[in-house]
């Protein structure tokens, strides 16, 4: 009788804050409110960066191994001359955010609330 071996299965997802590391090598002013230009974006001069951040995720199982990873920044700024609408989420829904300079900027879905 012949075994079979013994298929692990696991997950492992990382996340990477990587302010300070750019902040060691002399990276800041994108990170000041005060000082940061990322008018080239958004043409708002307001703009800057909250954080950068890296994820990473693997997982095997029996079918095989997926992989994934991602690297975003969280950005923060005013919205001159921007209104702001309630929106109540209580069933699945598709957002945009666009500039009207640029266009789509972000686009995602939401399944579940």
């Amino acid at each position: 009788m012949h075994k079979r071996p013994r298929q692990e299965r696991f997950k492992l997802a990382t996340q990477y804050h990587l302010k300070d590391n750019f902040e060691k090598v002399g990276i800041r002013s994108v990170f000041d409110p005060h000082n940061a230009d990322l008018s080239g974006v958004t043409g708002n001069k307001g703009l800057y960066l909250d954080d950068v951040v890296h994820k990473a995720v693997i997982e095997v199982d029996e079918k095989g191994t997926k992989a994934a990873a991602a690297s975003y920044a969280e950005m923060t700024g005013s919205c001159l001359g921007c209104t702001i609408d309630k929106f109540y989420a209580d069933h699945p829904f598709m957002f945009c955010i666009r500039s009207k300079s640029i266009g789509v900027l972000f686009m995602g879905e939401v399944n579940r609330l």
